[in-house]
């Protein structure tokens, strides 16, 4: 084994130990915590995306691309979601508006037209 090779095998040990709690934080904890769609989830999320694309260039490492990939498709996901929805309840919002003005527009033609006489 080359002198590189061990450096890099001995280097991708370290990060799957440091990584393991700070993926058991982000699965257990925040989701606990702070709930699946927390903004705070989100940050967490970036920086290990960031930190597995960072080992997967030093450290010539496929597996921590192939976690970051994954991360990065979830966290995406995620954060699209929460941007759909304040749109999705200003959808419904407005349907809500427009049912209530028509029942108000019908009760006022009702009562302003002339009865039988």
């Amino acid at each position: 084994m080359r002198p590189i090779a061990a450096v890099r095998w001995a280097a991708r040990c370290g990060y799957r130990w440091i990584r393991m709690p700070l993926g058991l934080l982000d699965d257990l904890v925040l989701v606990r915590a702070c709930g699946a769609d927390a903004p705070v989830r989100l940050v967490f999320d970036r920086a290990l995306i960031e930190c597995d694309r960072l080992a997967a260039r030093l450290l010539d490492d496929p597996a921590c691309a192939a976690r970051a990939a994954d991360l990065c498709a979830r966290s995406d996901a995620l954060r699209y979601a929460l941007a759909r929805s304040p749109r999705r309840l200003q959808q419904q919002s407005d349907m809500w508006l427009a049912r209530h003005r028509a029942l108000f527009r019908e009760r006022q033609l009702r009562s302003w037209s002339p009865g039988p006489q």
